[in-house]
């Protein structure tokens, strides 16, 4: 029997038969996040898919034409249920990704480009979006087990849902258990503890977080990686060893004195690497079908030849 959420504290410990059977789904769910909502990932044959195991309640989908994007998975015979963050649609020349783009702006503290003044900030307020969607499913289900996935931006949306609603359960009584406590495992997670803090005033614990929130990604991913390295990570980090370096990792590494540079989206070697690892498809498609990934607490170096210092700095504000 698939363990319970409550187990998912094992997670760094499961063999690989366990962590393929309860990973794999996830990445599929993350995966129809992109293609059964709008925009340029779409796929209309996929509008109503679900994941083998799973039944997604088509009744509570969060597809705007631009704003945040999840959907939810239950499994009645368990009581799990769980939440899947759609991450940046990166086509900018349709309004999908101009709302995205011009959310994770304002979400991470960045300027905000020239296109976002065709949005509320009801719409670009992802994290509110978020928190709002979770609260409904939550009241649909309130006898089920949440859990949260997501990919990119929808990585953060799910680590920092995931830390409110500790909030949530401790403040109303509902639970005191570490165990009861939400978890979410999502691949590649950018920056997000300080931009929670600057957001809503929650700060992680670290302590709590540990053996609850797990970031799986590529080693080589330059979006967590960076993370990593600022300290902007919390809970367990799990990587995919990925030999030898895919295009342009290790100049980009190289040009940040042994990890991304703060500012490598301006670096095309680290562009070119971001094409090769950070993609979704990267992840569903070959690490997570592969060996397991090696995990630890956030802070440890386990990078191998891609060894990152625990370096902490606030995101800019």
């Amino acid at each position: 029997m698939s363990p319970p959420w409550a187990a998912f504290d094992a997670l760094a410990q499961w063999n690989a038969s366990t962590f393929h059977a309860e990973v794999v789904p996830l990445s599929r769910m993350v995966r129809l996040a992109y293609t059964a909502t709008a925009g340029s990932y779409f796929n209309a044959s996929e509008l109503n898919s679900s994941v083998p195991g799973w039944r997604r309640d088509l009744g509570l989908t969060a597809n705007p034409p631009a704003g945040m994007r999840a959907l939810l998975f239950v499994q009645p015979h368990t009581h799990r249920a769980v939440v899947a963050f759609r991450g940046t649609d990166l086509d900018r020349t349709a309004v999908s990704g101009q709302a995205d783009a011009c959310a994770d702006s304002l979400l991470f503290g960045d300027e905000l480009p020239p296109f976002c003044g065709q949005f509320s900030n009801h719409t670009l307020d992802y994290l509110l979006r978020a928190a709002e969607f979770v609260a409904r499913c939550a009241a649909a289900y309130p006898s089920y087990e949440l859990l949260f996935t997501g990919h990119s931006l929808g990585a953060a949306l799910a680590m920092m849902v995931a830390e409110l609603r500790v909030g949530l359960l401790r403040n109303d009584g509902s639970s005191t258990s570490p165990t009861a406590l939400p978890p979410a495992a999502v691949f590649s997670a950018p920056a997000w503890a300080d931009a929670l803090t600057r957001r809503t005033g929650v700060v992680p614990s670290v302590i709590a977080a540990q053996r609850r929130l797990y970031s799986l990604a590529d080693e080589w991913d330059p979006v967590q990686a960076s993370a990593s390295d600022q300290g902007q990570l919390v809970g367990m980090e799990c990587l995919w060893a990925d030999a030898p370096p895919p295009p342009g990792c290790s100049a980009c590494w190289e040009s940040g004195g042994g990890a991304p540079p703060l500012s490598w989206s301006d670096s095309a070697a680290c562009r070119l690497c971001f094409a090769h690892t950070h993609v979704f498809s990267n992840y569903v498609n070959h690490l997570v079908l592969g060996p397991r990934p090696t995990c630890a607490v956030v802070g440890a170096s386990v990078r191998g030849s891609a060894t990152l210092g625990a370096v902490h700095s606030s995101v800019p504000a």
